[in-house]
Protein backbone atom coordinates (compact mmCIF):
# COMPACT_ATOMS: atom_id res chain seq x y z
CA UNK A 1 0.00 0.00 0.00
CA UNK A 2 1.16 2.86 -0.54
CA UNK A 3 1.14 6.03 1.75
CA UNK A 4 0.65 9.03 2.20
CA UNK A 5 3.89 10.89 0.75
CA UNK A 6 5.70 14.29 1.40
CA UNK A 7 7.95 15.72 -1.36
CA UNK A 8 10.46 18.24 0.05
CA UNK A 9 12.00 21.60 -1.99
CA UNK A 10 15.04 23.22 -1.03
CA UNK A 11 17.14 26.01 -2.46
CA UNK A 12 20.97 24.96 -2.67
CA UNK A 13 22.53 26.61 0.76
CA UNK A 14 19.28 26.51 2.49
CA UNK A 15 16.83 24.85 4.66
CA UNK A 16 15.46 24.13 8.11
CA UNK A 17 17.67 23.76 10.99
CA UNK A 18 17.79 20.17 11.92
CA UNK A 19 18.20 18.63 15.75
CA UNK A 20 15.47 18.67 18.46
CA UNK A 21 12.30 20.64 18.16
CA UNK A 22 11.14 22.90 20.89
CA UNK A 23 8.64 21.44 23.48
CA UNK A 24 6.15 24.21 22.66
CA UNK A 25 4.70 23.97 19.33
CA UNK A 26 2.22 26.77 18.83
CA UNK A 27 -0.48 26.72 16.41
CA UNK A 28 -1.64 30.33 14.98
CA UNK A 29 -4.63 31.03 12.67
CA UNK A 30 -8.70 31.21 13.06
CA UNK A 31 -11.10 28.22 13.83
CA UNK A 32 -8.23 25.59 14.24
CA UNK A 33 -9.53 23.66 16.41
CA UNK A 34 -13.01 22.83 14.78
CA UNK A 35 -15.62 19.94 16.64
CA UNK A 36 -16.33 17.23 14.92
CA UNK A 37 -19.81 18.03 12.88
CA UNK A 38 -22.90 15.65 13.89
CA UNK A 39 -24.51 13.66 10.82
CA UNK A 40 -27.03 16.12 10.22
CA UNK A 41 -25.31 19.05 9.70
CA UNK A 42 -24.79 20.81 6.74
CA UNK A 43 -21.85 20.20 4.78
CA UNK A 44 -20.07 23.44 4.11
CA UNK A 45 -16.73 23.31 1.55
CA UNK A 46 -14.72 26.17 4.25
CA UNK A 47 -15.37 24.20 7.06
CA UNK A 48 -14.07 21.41 5.58
CA UNK A 49 -11.00 22.69 4.04
CA UNK A 50 -9.97 24.08 7.68
CA UNK A 51 -11.19 20.84 9.27
CA UNK A 52 -7.78 19.33 7.57
CA UNK A 53 -5.88 21.32 10.07
CA UNK A 54 -7.77 20.23 13.09
CA UNK A 55 -7.08 16.36 11.68
CA UNK A 56 -3.17 18.07 11.58
CA UNK A 57 -3.64 19.27 15.17
CA UNK A 58 -5.05 15.74 16.41
CA UNK A 59 -1.78 14.08 14.39
CA UNK A 60 0.20 15.90 16.41
CA UNK A 61 -0.95 15.02 19.26
CA UNK A 62 -0.94 11.01 18.23
CA UNK A 63 2.95 11.79 17.67
CA UNK A 64 3.40 13.33 21.03
CA UNK A 65 3.76 16.84 20.84
CA UNK A 66 2.70 19.14 23.82
CA UNK A 67 0.49 22.20 21.32
CA UNK A 68 -0.87 25.56 21.64
CA UNK A 69 -3.26 27.36 20.03
CA UNK A 70 -3.77 31.45 19.65
CA UNK A 71 -6.48 33.24 17.27
CA UNK A 72 -5.48 36.92 18.48
CA UNK A 73 -1.82 37.81 17.16
CA UNK A 74 -0.85 40.23 19.77
CA UNK A 75 -1.79 37.45 22.67
CA UNK A 76 0.56 35.15 21.24
CA UNK A 77 3.43 37.20 20.45
CA UNK A 78 3.70 37.08 24.38
CA UNK A 79 3.99 33.42 24.16
CA UNK A 80 6.23 32.63 21.51
CA UNK A 81 9.97 33.13 22.02
CA UNK A 82 11.33 29.74 21.90
CA UNK A 83 8.37 28.06 20.36
CA UNK A 84 7.85 26.84 16.89
CA UNK A 85 5.03 29.00 15.68
CA UNK A 86 2.83 27.23 12.81
CA UNK A 87 1.17 30.04 10.52
CA UNK A 88 -1.87 28.22 9.11
CA UNK A 89 -2.80 30.50 6.08
CA UNK A 90 -6.14 29.54 4.69
CA UNK A 91 -7.59 32.84 3.39
CA UNK A 92 -6.46 36.80 3.29
CA UNK A 93 -7.31 37.23 6.74
CA UNK A 94 -5.07 34.74 8.63
CA UNK A 95 -2.08 37.15 6.95
CA UNK A 96 -1.96 39.91 10.40
CA UNK A 97 -1.56 36.97 12.95
CA UNK A 98 1.23 36.25 10.73
CA UNK A 99 2.95 39.60 10.49
CA UNK A 100 3.22 39.56 13.85
CA UNK A 101 3.82 36.31 14.73
CA UNK A 102 7.04 36.88 12.35
CA UNK A 103 8.39 39.26 14.42
CA UNK A 104 8.46 37.18 17.70
CA UNK A 105 12.32 36.43 18.90
CA UNK A 106 13.95 32.92 18.83
CA UNK A 107 10.65 31.65 17.04
CA UNK A 108 11.01 29.34 13.98
CA UNK A 109 8.14 30.04 11.81
CA UNK A 110 6.36 27.25 9.71
CA UNK A 111 3.61 28.68 7.56
CA UNK A 112 1.43 26.43 6.33
CA UNK A 113 0.04 27.90 2.96
CA UNK A 114 -3.95 26.02 2.16
CA UNK A 115 -4.79 28.55 -0.35
CA UNK A 116 -2.53 32.49 -1.78
CA UNK A 117 -3.54 35.86 -2.81
CA UNK A 118 -0.20 35.94 -5.16
CA UNK A 119 -2.01 33.69 -7.31
CA UNK A 120 -6.16 33.05 -6.75
CA UNK A 121 -6.53 31.34 -9.89
CA UNK A 122 -3.63 28.57 -9.23
CA UNK A 123 -4.43 28.23 -5.75
CA UNK A 124 -8.26 27.74 -6.34
CA UNK A 125 -8.64 30.85 -3.50
CA UNK A 126 -11.48 33.87 -3.93
CA UNK A 127 -9.58 36.43 -2.94
CA UNK A 128 -11.04 39.90 -4.05
CA UNK A 129 -8.77 42.78 -5.27
CA UNK A 130 -8.33 44.18 -2.05
CA UNK A 131 -7.02 41.21 -0.37
CA UNK A 132 -4.94 40.81 -3.60
CA UNK A 133 -3.09 44.45 -3.44
CA UNK A 134 -2.71 44.41 0.54
CA UNK A 135 -2.37 40.73 0.84
CA UNK A 136 0.47 39.78 -1.66
CA UNK A 137 2.97 41.79 -0.51
CA UNK A 138 2.70 40.37 3.21
CA UNK A 139 1.94 36.72 2.07
CA UNK A 140 5.12 37.43 -0.18
CA UNK A 141 7.21 38.62 3.01
CA UNK A 142 6.18 35.99 5.18
CA UNK A 143 7.20 33.21 2.66
CA UNK A 144 10.68 34.63 3.12
CA UNK A 145 10.66 35.08 6.20
CA UNK A 146 9.09 31.47 6.94
CA UNK A 147 11.87 28.62 8.14
CA UNK A 148 9.70 26.18 6.64
CA UNK A 149 6.66 26.61 3.85
CA UNK A 150 4.27 23.74 3.91
CA UNK A 151 1.75 22.92 1.60
CA UNK A 152 -0.80 20.34 -0.11
CA UNK A 153 -0.13 20.62 -3.57
CA UNK A 154 2.38 21.62 -5.73
CA UNK A 155 0.86 23.85 -7.30
CA UNK A 156 0.81 26.20 -4.16
CA UNK A 157 4.83 25.15 -3.92
CA UNK A 158 5.22 26.53 -7.01
CA UNK A 159 3.79 29.62 -5.77
CA UNK A 160 6.02 29.78 -2.68
CA UNK A 161 8.95 28.57 -4.32
CA UNK A 162 8.54 31.91 -6.84
CA UNK A 163 7.65 34.46 -3.97
CA UNK A 164 11.32 33.39 -2.57
CA UNK A 165 10.64 30.44 -0.07
CA UNK A 166 13.63 29.04 1.13
CA UNK A 167 12.17 25.77 1.79
CA UNK A 168 9.23 24.11 1.06
CA UNK A 169 7.09 21.04 1.81
CA UNK A 170 4.61 19.32 0.41
CA UNK A 171 2.21 16.83 2.37
CA UNK A 172 -0.65 14.70 0.73
CA UNK A 173 -4.15 15.12 2.59
CA UNK A 174 -5.84 12.66 4.18
CA UNK A 175 -9.97 12.13 4.52
CA UNK A 176 -11.00 14.09 7.16
CA UNK A 177 -12.46 11.94 10.15
CA UNK A 178 -16.15 11.40 9.59
CA UNK A 179 -18.92 12.54 11.93
CA UNK A 180 -19.56 9.97 14.74
CA UNK A 181 -22.39 8.52 14.33
CA UNK A 182 -22.85 8.37 10.15
CA UNK A 183 -25.16 5.63 9.18
CA UNK A 184 -23.21 2.89 7.66
CA UNK A 185 -26.32 2.23 5.67
CA UNK A 186 -29.22 4.70 3.97
CA UNK A 187 -32.10 5.09 1.49
CA UNK A 188 -31.48 6.07 -1.60
CA UNK A 189 -30.94 10.08 -2.13
CA UNK A 190 -33.94 11.05 -4.52
CA UNK A 191 -36.29 8.04 -4.75
CA UNK A 192 -38.20 9.83 -7.05
CA UNK A 193 -35.44 9.71 -9.57
CA UNK A 194 -34.34 5.49 -10.95
CA UNK A 195 -31.69 4.52 -12.51
CA UNK A 196 -27.97 4.84 -12.83
CA UNK A 197 -26.29 7.81 -11.24
CA UNK A 198 -23.62 10.69 -11.48
CA UNK A 199 -22.57 12.48 -8.65
CA UNK A 200 -20.33 15.67 -8.31
CA UNK A 201 -19.44 17.58 -5.15
CA UNK A 202 -18.35 21.11 -5.43
CA UNK A 203 -19.57 24.74 -5.86
CA UNK A 204 -21.10 25.80 -9.13
CA UNK A 205 -18.57 27.82 -10.27
CA UNK A 206 -16.57 28.50 -13.78
CA UNK A 207 -13.07 26.76 -12.65
CA UNK A 208 -15.65 23.07 -12.21
CA UNK A 209 -17.11 23.41 -15.45
CA UNK A 210 -20.63 21.79 -14.11
CA UNK A 211 -21.72 22.82 -17.57
CA UNK A 212 -19.35 19.75 -19.11
CA UNK A 213 -20.85 17.29 -16.59
CA UNK A 214 -24.25 18.17 -18.16
CA UNK A 215 -22.46 18.42 -21.91
CA UNK A 216 -21.35 14.30 -21.01
CA UNK A 217 -24.61 12.82 -19.47
CA UNK A 218 -26.12 13.94 -22.77
CA UNK A 219 -24.36 11.57 -24.37
CA UNK A 220 -24.95 8.55 -22.04
CA UNK A 221 -28.13 6.50 -21.89
CA UNK A 222 -31.57 7.70 -20.52
CA UNK A 223 -31.52 5.96 -17.33
CA UNK A 224 -28.40 7.55 -16.42
CA UNK A 225 -28.91 10.92 -13.67
CA UNK A 226 -26.66 13.20 -12.69
CA UNK A 227 -26.86 15.04 -9.11
CA UNK A 228 -24.69 17.88 -8.28
CA UNK A 229 -24.63 19.07 -4.86
CA UNK A 230 -23.44 22.54 -4.04
CA UNK A 231 -24.35 26.22 -4.78
CA UNK A 232 -22.72 28.66 -6.64
CA UNK A 233 -23.15 31.17 -9.85
CA UNK A 234 -23.27 28.65 -12.24
CA UNK A 235 -26.70 27.35 -11.73
CA UNK A 236 -28.20 29.24 -13.98
CA UNK A 237 -26.38 28.20 -16.86
CA UNK A 238 -26.43 24.62 -15.84
CA UNK A 239 -29.83 25.07 -15.90
CA UNK A 240 -29.96 26.18 -19.79
CA UNK A 241 -27.15 23.59 -20.81
CA UNK A 242 -29.61 21.02 -19.49
CA UNK A 243 -32.43 22.49 -21.63
CA UNK A 244 -30.73 23.08 -24.63
CA UNK A 245 -29.74 19.63 -24.86
CA UNK A 246 -32.72 18.18 -23.57
CA UNK A 247 -31.67 16.59 -20.44
CA UNK A 248 -33.21 18.61 -17.73
CA UNK A 249 -35.43 16.51 -16.19
CA UNK A 250 -31.97 13.92 -16.10
CA UNK A 251 -30.36 16.66 -14.11
CA UNK A 252 -30.80 17.36 -9.94
CA UNK A 253 -28.99 20.66 -8.15
CA UNK A 254 -29.03 19.84 -4.66
CA UNK A 255 -28.13 23.34 -3.24
CA UNK A 256 -27.52 22.19 0.26
CA UNK A 257 -26.69 18.84 2.06
CA UNK A 258 -25.78 17.41 5.36
CA UNK A 259 -22.56 15.15 6.20
CA UNK A 260 -25.31 12.52 6.55
CA UNK A 261 -27.18 13.16 3.11
CA UNK A 262 -24.13 13.15 1.17
CA UNK A 263 -22.64 9.89 2.20
CA UNK A 264 -25.76 8.30 0.89
CA UNK A 265 -25.45 10.52 -2.62
CA UNK A 266 -22.03 8.86 -2.47
CA UNK A 267 -22.99 5.31 -1.23
CA UNK A 268 -25.74 4.98 -4.03
CA UNK A 269 -23.54 6.53 -7.23
CA UNK A 270 -22.14 5.01 -9.85
CA UNK A 271 -19.78 6.88 -10.90
CA UNK A 272 -18.45 10.07 -9.12
CA UNK A 273 -17.22 12.92 -11.75
CA UNK A 274 -15.43 15.88 -11.75
CA UNK A 275 -14.47 18.18 -14.71
CA UNK A 276 -12.49 20.93 -13.16
CA UNK A 277 -9.59 22.88 -14.68
CA UNK A 278 -8.00 23.88 -11.45
CA UNK A 279 -8.48 24.37 -7.44
CA UNK A 280 -8.42 22.38 -4.60
CA UNK A 281 -10.70 19.37 -5.02
CA UNK A 282 -9.05 17.30 -2.60
CA UNK A 283 -11.59 17.25 0.59
CA UNK A 284 -14.42 16.45 -1.80
CA UNK A 285 -11.96 14.02 -3.51
CA UNK A 286 -11.10 12.16 -0.69
CA UNK A 287 -15.14 11.45 0.68
CA UNK A 288 -15.63 10.31 -2.85
CA UNK A 289 -12.55 7.79 -2.37
CA UNK A 290 -13.16 6.73 1.41
CA UNK A 291 -16.21 5.68 0.44
CA UNK A 292 -15.02 2.84 -2.66
CA UNK A 293 -16.85 5.04 -5.00
CA UNK A 294 -14.86 4.92 -8.84
CA UNK A 295 -14.08 8.51 -9.78
CA UNK A 296 -13.94 9.98 -13.24
CA UNK A 297 -11.86 13.27 -13.29
CA UNK A 298 -9.79 15.52 -15.19
CA UNK A 299 -5.93 15.21 -14.43
CA UNK A 300 -5.23 18.15 -12.73
CA UNK A 301 -2.66 18.41 -9.96
CA UNK A 302 -4.55 18.18 -7.08
CA UNK A 303 -6.78 14.99 -8.59
CA UNK A 304 -3.13 13.33 -9.79
CA UNK A 305 -1.74 13.80 -6.23
CA UNK A 306 -4.07 11.42 -4.78
CA UNK A 307 -5.54 8.75 -7.63
CA UNK A 308 -3.33 7.27 -10.29
CA UNK A 309 -4.75 6.59 -13.75
CA UNK A 310 -5.98 3.39 -14.20
CA UNK A 311 -5.21 2.64 -10.87
CA UNK A 312 -8.01 3.78 -8.35
CA UNK A 313 -9.42 6.04 -11.02
CA UNK A 314 -10.20 7.22 -14.65
CA UNK A 315 -8.42 10.47 -15.29
CA UNK A 316 -8.96 12.39 -18.68
CA UNK A 317 -7.14 15.40 -19.79
CA UNK A 318 -8.53 18.68 -18.35
CA UNK A 319 -11.14 20.82 -20.94
CA UNK A 320 -11.36 17.43 -22.98
CA UNK A 321 -15.16 17.00 -22.61
CA UNK A 322 -15.35 14.11 -25.17
CA UNK A 323 -12.81 11.81 -23.13
CA UNK A 324 -14.49 12.75 -19.90
CA UNK A 325 -18.21 11.55 -21.68
CA UNK A 326 -16.21 8.41 -22.68
CA UNK A 327 -14.35 7.52 -19.24
CA UNK A 328 -17.43 8.08 -17.70
CA UNK A 329 -19.57 5.98 -20.31
CA UNK A 330 -16.55 3.35 -20.08
CA UNK A 331 -17.12 2.60 -16.39
CA UNK A 332 -20.98 2.59 -16.52
CA UNK A 333 -20.56 -0.34 -18.91
CA UNK A 334 -18.53 -2.38 -17.15
CA UNK A 335 -19.24 -2.88 -13.36
CA UNK A 336 -16.55 -4.53 -12.23
CA UNK A 337 -13.81 -2.04 -13.53
CA UNK A 338 -15.57 0.10 -11.38
CA UNK A 339 -15.80 -1.67 -8.28
CA UNK A 340 -12.03 -2.60 -8.79
CA UNK A 341 -11.14 1.21 -8.99
CA UNK A 342 -13.21 2.30 -6.05
CA UNK A 343 -12.28 -0.82 -3.87
CA UNK A 344 -8.13 0.24 -4.64
CA UNK A 345 -8.96 4.18 -3.81
CA UNK A 346 -10.37 2.88 -1.01
CA UNK A 347 -7.54 0.75 -0.06
CA UNK A 348 -5.32 3.97 -0.73
CA UNK A 349 -6.88 6.33 1.82
CA UNK A 350 -6.63 3.73 4.30
CA UNK A 351 -3.28 3.33 3.80
CA UNK A 352 -2.26 6.42 5.79
CA UNK A 353 -3.83 8.91 7.64
CA UNK A 354 -3.09 12.36 9.56
CA UNK A 355 -0.69 10.86 12.30
CA UNK A 356 1.43 9.49 9.72
CA UNK A 357 1.25 13.17 7.70
CA UNK A 358 1.97 14.53 10.84
CA UNK A 359 5.24 12.39 11.33
CA UNK A 360 6.37 13.59 8.32
CA UNK A 361 6.37 17.13 9.41
CA UNK A 362 8.44 16.21 12.53
CA UNK A 363 10.49 14.43 11.26
CA UNK A 364 11.00 17.80 8.77
CA UNK A 365 11.68 19.93 11.68
CA UNK A 366 13.58 17.60 13.80
CA UNK A 367 11.25 16.17 16.29
CA UNK A 368 12.42 13.34 17.94
CA UNK A 369 9.08 10.98 18.20
CA UNK A 370 9.70 7.64 18.46
CA UNK A 371 6.94 7.27 20.78
CA UNK A 372 4.76 8.93 18.82
CA UNK A 373 5.46 6.55 15.63
CA UNK A 374 4.74 3.87 17.57
CA UNK A 375 1.48 4.89 18.62
CA UNK A 376 1.30 5.73 14.93
CA UNK A 377 1.69 2.38 13.91
CA UNK A 378 -0.63 1.02 16.17
CA UNK A 379 -3.29 3.77 14.95
CA UNK A 380 -2.40 2.52 11.42
CA UNK A 381 -3.30 -0.88 12.34
CA UNK A 382 -6.55 -0.20 13.68
CA UNK A 383 -7.50 1.31 10.62
CA UNK A 384 -6.66 -1.32 8.35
Amino acid sequence: MRAATATRRDLPSTGVAHGRADARHVHLGAHLRLPDPAPNDLYLPAVERRRRTAALIGGLATCGVRQAFFDSPVRSWMRLPSSTVHLHLHAAGDLPRGLVAATAPASRLVVHLRSSTLAPQRSGADATLAARLLGAPAERWLLRRAALVVTGSDRLADVATDAGARSVLVLSDAPTPPPAGLPATSARPLPDRPGRRLVSLGPLVARRRCTALVEVLATLPSDVQLVLIGTGPDRLAIDRVARRLGVADRVAVVPSASHATIAAHFRHADVVVSASLAGDETPELLLAMAAGRPIVATAIEGVTRHLTAGLDGSLVAPADTPALARATGRLLADPALATMLGASAQRRTRASGWDDIAGQLLDELGWDHTAGQLLAELARRARR
